[in-house]
Order: structure tokens, then C-alpha cells, then sequence
């Protein structure tokens, strides 16, 4: 939902955060990141199921605070949750990620939350920190889903069309979001560049012709419009 949008220049009158709240955040967050490692890692491993649904059901009150502070404008303040979210994110990652099954579903939730923290990070103008999450980001998406794989293996060629378009609205959603996180720290080859492949996959495995791929020329003559790139 948040991901998807896209983002405009920040006026600093939309969100204001002392420092102070700032600081006692992240002496919190702080305290949360050590206890998270104590929950997977020092636990007997007959509690490891239970400490997954734990830090599952922490991360969905943060998510409703993220999004309450997202619906506001209050991108600064979303950033602590935003964090703490992302590293309960991270653990269980770690936790439940098999890279040899390469299971899309824990990978997909993963760089969500990731890009969701990065999407905070740029509206509060922390483009240093939101451009080096970002391009380590994209370079674990591209590392476990490679579309050279995804989309010549069997399970797909013996997929239903269906199924197949659904593979692939996934797997171009990330690339779309990557392309538009890029243009807005300021990063145009890097969008450029994710954008045209964005097109090829559309274009090869759905057609140029369809309705999905006038979406993306529609995306990609917005970027150009905007970094008047003719």
C-alpha cells in the first residue's frame, strides 16, 4: 500500500520530532534489538516456534503504528517503529529463510519491511543512511530471485497464465519500488536502469501490448518527465 506510492519532495512543515523523543526512541530501540537475540538465540530450541509468534505479533503492533503515522504525514516519527519493525524483520529472516528452497513468501516480507524503513528514511530527508539500506537491499533481491531462474524454470513453464502473471506482478512490484526509492534519493541510473528491466519482463512474458505494460511505459515516461531526461 505505502510501498506503491509515489514519492514527492518533503516540505518540512509536514512532521516535526524533538530531539529528545528522538534520543529516549532509540536508547528503546536499543534494549528491543538485545532482547530480540536473546529470544532466538539463547532460548532452548523447543521454544523457537513460540518466539516466532511472539516476534510476529510485535511486529504487527508496529506495523499499525507505522501505518497510523504514515496516513499522518508523521514520517519522522514512524521512524523508531520503522526500525524496530525491520530488525524484528531481519530476525526472523534469519530465522525462517532457507536459501536453498529460497522461500519467496519469508524473502517478499523481508524487503518489505526493509523498503517500508527506507521509504521513512528518505521522507525525513536521511538520504546517506536510506541509499546504502536501499542498494543492499536490492543486492539480496537480485541474489535469491533471479529472473533468469524464476521465470525459465519448469514449475513456471507448467504454470497456469494465471499463476504465471502473479509470479511476475510480484516480482516487478519490488522492481518498480526499487526504481521509484532510487529516483527519489536522487539515484537516476540506478532507476533507469531497474525501470527498463521492468519493461523487458513485461514485455517478454506478457506482452507490449497489454495493459500491464502500458503501465510501465506510463512509469517510466513519468521518470523521464521528471529528470527531463530526452
Amino acid at each position: 500500500m505505502f510501498l506503491n506510492e509515489r514519492i514527492r519532495p518533503r516540505h518540512k512543515k509536514d512532521c516535526k520530532n524533538s530531539k529528545d523523543n528522538l534520543e529516549k526512541n532509540v536508547e528503546s530501540f536499543s534494549r528491543v534489538e538485545i532482547k530480540i537475540d536473546d529470544i532466538l538465540f539463547q532460548e532452548p530450541s523447543n521454544q523457537k516456534d513460540f518466539n516466532i509468534e511472539m516476534l510476529e505479533s510485535q511486529k504487527k503492533t508496529h506495523i499499525k503504528t507505522i501505518i497510523q503515522f504514515f496516513s499522518e504525514g508523521l514520517f519522522e516519527k514512524s521512524l523508531i517503529s520503522c526500525k524496530i519493525n525491520f530488525t524484528l524483520s531481519k530476525e526472523l529472516f534469519r530465522a525462517k529463510f532457507n536459501p536453498s528452497s529460497k522461500n519467496s513468501f519469508v524473502l517478499f516480507n523481508y524487503l518489505s519491511d526493509g523498503l517500508l524503513y527506507v521509504k521513512a528514511l528518505i521522507k525525513s530527508d536521511q538520504i546517506y543512511n536510506a541509499r546504502g539500506l536501499l542498494k543492499s537491499f536490492l543486492k539480496t533481491f537480485l541474489k535469491y530471485f533471479n529472473e533468469k531462474e524464476v521465470f525459465t524454470s519448469d514449475f513456471l513453464r507448467e504454470s497456469s497464465v494465471l499463476n504465471k502473471k502473479q509470479i511476475l506482478k510480484k516480482y516487478t512490484n519490488f522492481i518498480s519500488t526499487f526504481a521509484s526509492l532510487f529516483s527519489a534519493i536522487g539515484d537516476f541510473n540506478n532507476s533507469e536502469t531497474l525501470y527498463i528491466k521492468y519493461i523487458k519482463l513485461i514485455e517478454i512474458n506478457i506482452g507490449s501490448n497489454s495493459l500491464d505494460a502500458s503501465n510501465c511505459y506510463f512509469l517510466i515516461g513519468l521518470f523521464y518527465y521528471e529528470n527531463v531526461r530526452f
